[in-house]
């Protein structure tokens, strides 16, 4: 494998609801309500996934009892129309680089080449650039 950058648009913020059927990488956020303004505020990127099928995932964590019952999240995703294995590639970067609470897998160590990741649009919690070269 050769050094590679990504380039991420990330549409956002989103409820479950709301997402696409396309596959991606998505960004997950825990939300606070404000009493005052009556809005909801991004609070903390909690986890970085990549998938398929971004609504299909969701829902899939949501079913499997693997977000916290109760919390309100909100979500990001970039469409990613590469193969299946540039996605899980952006993904480790990402979740290597961040280290995101409710991600487990990846956060020890880079098994790919030098990879930078750009990111634009909704994505608190994520550099605008990363890279990361591998570990091991």
């Amino acid at each position: 494998m050769a050094a590679k950058t990504y380039n991420l648009n990330f549409d956002g913020y989103k409820w479950q609801d709301d997402l696409p059927e396309k596959a991606g990488i998505y960004l997950t956020f825990t939300v606070k309500y404000n009493a005052e303004t009556k809005k909801y505020h991004i609070d903390e990127l909690k986890y970085i996934g990549e998938t398929k099928n971004v609504k299909d995932c969701q829902d899939q964590h949501f079913r499997d009892g693997y977000y916290p019952k109760n919390a309100k999240l909100a979500f990001a995703y970039a469409l990613m129309t590469e193969t299946e294995e540039s996605r899980k590639r952006c993904e480790a970067a990402m979740i290597y680089y961040v280290q995101p609470d409710w991600n487990t897998a990846d956060k020890g160590s880079f098994k790919h080449d030098k990879t930078t990741v750009k990111s634009s649009g909704h994505h608190q919690g994520v550099p605008v650039e990363l890279t990361v070269n591998r570990t091991e």
